[in-house]
């Protein structure tokens, strides 16, 4: 871990490198750059800044308190951790009423069931019941895989499209329902500490939690951030020149459990409430903001390939999608994530 301070480039390129499902951001600089690198832990994984330039009138300690402070606002309203978060408190009330929730809860949950309606309800953040009864959410470990009937109850707990919203309140149909924002929490979050950076006046500085990546602005002079893209076995042949865009990724293959005798996905189709099992292995999104890169990263492994496909067309997303194949894995592209790649030997540290 690199702890909070600068680090000076030495005369040859370095490369910090963090390997989060496919992302692994390398930061290389020259002699003439100084780059400085906060960090800290949060959400069960890890966050960092790295600036281009010293932070010039703040100091390092107040901006680390700073996204500190912001980190723990947001996870003491999101969190499904924290008994005591405002969502946690929402999720185990047995009221069905109306009740008043934070804005900003519902702007996240807002932007979750846009991409819920264009996934035809597969990406759905309600699925807690069902995701809790494949003993994935909890600490149940599943033998065998549910029985219908067990589907069937747990999913009357589910459903975006069940919740009632009137302005600022919202109410569940069950007293079972909860809400999980995990897809996209910490994307959102990494937004956050981009504004948080920015109200201190800082313009060019890489951000992540966890491997979903917020890059505003340049590492050095005209120099692009740079995101190395790994793939399933753990191979970094590629990455992204990356300039005021966020990037987030999603994968099936390393959360999984065995039921039956068979590798079961984590990722659970809202429309099936069973685990996926096409042959879509990884997805990474590159977005504008990093919460909506988090969510169709999650929603676009969740649907099958071919609605993948339709839904990164119909609502014009770059992304890169990877298969399996009886080869090895097909990764495509689109023509905007192909113009940002960029091969092996311009990054170092390997």
């Amino acid at each position: 871990m690199i702890t909070a301070g600068s680090r000076p480039c030495a005369r040859s390129l370095r490369s910090y490198v963090v390997g989060v499902l496919l992302l692994t951001f390398l930061l290389g600089c020259d002699h003439k750059s100084e780059q400085t690198v906060l960090s800290g832990a949060t959400m069960g994984t890890t966050w960092s800044v790295v600036l281009a330039s010293p932070p010039g009138p703040i100091t390092l300690d107040a901006l680390q308190k700073a996204i500190e402070a912001e980190l723990v606002r947001i996870n003491q309203l999101m969190s499904t951790y924290h008994p005591d978060s405002d969502l946690s408190k929402f999720n185990a009330s047995e009221s069905t009423e109306l009740v008043l929730l934070n804005a900003e809860i519902l702007f996240v949950l807002d932007a979750s069931m846009k991409i819920s309606d264009a996934s035809d309800g597969a990406y759905d953040v309600t699925l807690g019941a069902v995701i809790d009864i494949w003993g994935f959410g909890s600490s149940d470990q599943q033998s065998a895989a549910p029985s219908k009937q067990q589907l069937q109850k747990a999913s009357e707990a589910t459903g975006f499209n069940r919740l009632i919203r009137e302005g600022e309140k919202i109410a569940k149909p069950s007293a079972m329902m909860r809400i999980d924002l995990s897809s996209l929490a910490k994307g959102y979050a990494v937004d956050r500490i981009g504004f948080v950076v920015e109200r201190a006046g800082l313009n060019d500085y890489l951000a992540e939690i966890g491997g979903e990546i917020k890059a505003r602005g340049n590492r050095n002079g005209s120099k692009a951030w740079r995101v190395g893209i790994e793939m399933p076995n753990g191979e970094i042949a590629q990455g992204l020149a990356m300039t005021n865009l966020s990037v987030a990724s999603s994968g099936s293959y390393r959360n999984y459990r065995e039921i039956d005798g068979k590798r079961v996905s984590h990722l659970i189709d809202g429309q099936t409430y069973m685990p996926i099992s096409h042959n879509t292995v990884a997805v990474t999104v590159l977005h504008h903001n990093t919460m909506s890169a988090d969510a169709w990263a999650t929603a676009l492994m969740v649907v099958p390939p071919e609605k993948a496909h339709t839904l990164v067309d119909e609502y014009g997303l770059d992304v890169q999608l990877t298969t399996k194949t009886d080869e090895g894995f097909d990764v495509w592209r689109t023509q905007g994530f192909t113009k940002l790649v960029v091969d092996k030997p311009d990054f170092v540290g390997y």
